[in-house]
């Protein structure tokens, strides 16, 4: 069977809880759909692989969030999507151009998707596909 190998010097590591100086992640064909591969790079986490995976999954938990009514369980939900710092959210998935169509999600507040980038109309509409 086919194996992918990613070299430790690259700082590799799956999003599990892992430090990043582990030993190389390898995933078999089985196991490569489960992955989630992240690189640091001076400091900051950049995803490799699994950007996808992550914002269906986000865009589920703003779902769950907005279908809560018990506001313990709606925090909870609401750490898993964002970090809060000084006052300023920052989805956990943290793509700028996507940001204000997150917030607008996320607040469910009106978001005008005219001139926005074509990953921008994706995440509109799958969200759509399941609100």
């Amino acid at each position: 069977m086919g194996r992918k190998s990613f070299a430790n010097s690259a700082n590799w590591a799956m999003c599990s809880g892992r430090v990043p100086q582990q030993p190389p992640i390898t995933c078999t064909p089985k196991s490569s759909t489960k992955c989630i591969i992240v690189s640091n790079k001076n400091g900051q986490n950049f995803i490799v692989d699994g950007q996808q995976r992550l914002t269906s999954l986000t865009l589920l938990l703003i779902r769950i969030y907005h279908l809560l009514q018990d506001e313990y369980q709606k925090t909870q939900i609401a750490n898993l999507i964002f970090a809060t710092s000084y006052g300023k959210r920052s989805f956990n998935i943290d793509v700028p151009e996507r940001n204000p169509c997150m917030e607008a999600l996320f607040t469910n507040a009106p978001f005008d998707e005219a001139g926005q980038p074509e990953s921008v109309a994706n995440i509109l509409g799958r969200y759509q596909d399941i609100a």
